[in-house]
């Protein structure tokens, strides 16, 4: 990801992964200006479950801007750590709201988003812990593990819901 920011020649950075779909481009890009550095949509997670969009003072405890959903200006765009495999998105987020970046939360759908790929191993739920620690200390370990165990029991329950 970091050779193609370096590569990108536009005003927008836009992150797709494979398996993924980019349902629509926010028209109000083209109007932005210097207003936001960072422009985020809805994203649908497996077909129903609308992932969670925030940027507020909850940013310590999780990642509330889904990357399929994200739009970042190039010029301000912080190169991704690479001592984070898997969740360096997460980190640059955090890092981006410490900055005190501007963001512009939309309702419009953005992309669908597949899970299951790489982001679902087991090695995530560590390094996540080790992003959380790394931007916020151990506040914002607790602070995680909390915000994901209800995050992830609603998601199970809106499941099992949507199974019956």
């Amino acid at each position: 990801m970091n050779k193609g920011i370096r590569m990108a020649k536009g005003e927008w950075l836009y992150f797709l992964n494979c398996g993924d779909e980019l349902v629509t481009v926010p028209g109000c890009l083209q109007y932005m200006g210097n207003k936001y550095e960072i422009v985020s949509g809805r994203v649908l997670v497996n077909g129903w479950y609308s992932y969670p969009q925030k940027w507020n003072w909850s940013f310590r405890f999780g990642n509330f801007l889904h990357h399929q959903g994200t739009f970042y200006r190039r010029d301000r765009m912080m190169p991704y750590d690479p001592k984070y495999r898997v969740l360096a998105d997460i980190n640059n987020n955090q890092c981006m709201y410490k900055a005190g970046y501007r963001c512009l939360l939309l309702t419009d759908l953005i992309a669908i988003h597949i899970s299951g790929g790489v982001s679902s191993d087991r090695i995530k739920r560590l390094e996540r812990y080790r992003v959380f620690y790394d931007n916020f200390g151990i506040i914002g370990v607790l602070g995680g593990s909390v915000v994901y165990l209800v995050r992830g029991l609603k998601y199970h329950v809106k499941k099992l819901l949507k199974s019956h």
